[in-house]
């Protein structure tokens, strides 16, 4: 390329390219808090519709989630009839064995028999004070649908957003627990579209 060629690309082109290059699943799982925090700051919400039907892989960035067994973990997303209202789905997460990063994303017990289960309510956020970043989808675990109202995830709420606006495959994610009136940042999480969700 030479220079005539490369300055007629748009800057914001140039910039898109670099941060196609540079934003991938692996880099974000090992970037500092202060690192993602920017990221997510600039994020928008992915659509509903790119979500539906597909799981993601994921990885929680706190290492304090591996003692726990949760580092590792896919998330469903799909609409269901009489589950929710219109720009609502609902999602799930899928247990997965607590290999390395770069392994692949297991189900448990087996892939033909995934245990899901944290099942939660999927909305376009509207604020409320929990998230100063507004630009996100909710995932509201205590809304969910299905599932013992009993499962420790029930104090979750995960703010998602697509860092890239034509890439919807690459999101991130933060996690608090709302525990009484506190709600206490839990972790950072990555999430990459990996396989289609079983119905």
């Amino acid at each position: 390329m030479n220079a005539s060629t490369s300055q007629s690309i748009p800057q914001t082109s140039r910039r898109a390219g670099v941060l196609h290059r540079y934003l991938t699943y692996y880099r974000l799982a090992q970037m500092s808090n202060t690192e993602l925090e920017r990221l997510f700051a600039q994020g928008t919400h992915p659509p509903l519709e790119s979500l539906d039907g597909w799981e993601f892989r994921g990885w929680n960035t706190n290492p304090l989630t591996r003692p726990l067994m949760i580092r590792k973990f896919r998330k469903g997303f799909c609409f269901q009839s009489g589950l929710h209202a219109e720009g609502e789905m609902i999602g799930y997460n899928v247990s997965v064995r607590q290999n390395g990063m770069r392994d692949p994303h297991l189900a448990l017990p087996n892939e033909l028999d995934a245990f899901r289960h944290g099942y939660f309510l999927v909305t376009p956020y509207t604020g409320g004070g929990l998230e100063p970043h507004r630009d996100a989808l909710l995932l509201d675990y205590q809304r969910g649908p299905i599932g013992s109202p009993l499962h420790p995830g029930r104090v979750l709420k995960d703010f998602v957003v697509q860092l890239l606006p034509d890439d919807p495959d690459l999101l991130l994610g933060k996690a608090y627990a709302q525990i009484g009136p506190l709600s206490v940042f839990v972790s950072f999480f990555v999430l990459e579209r990996y396989n289609r969700a079983g119905r």
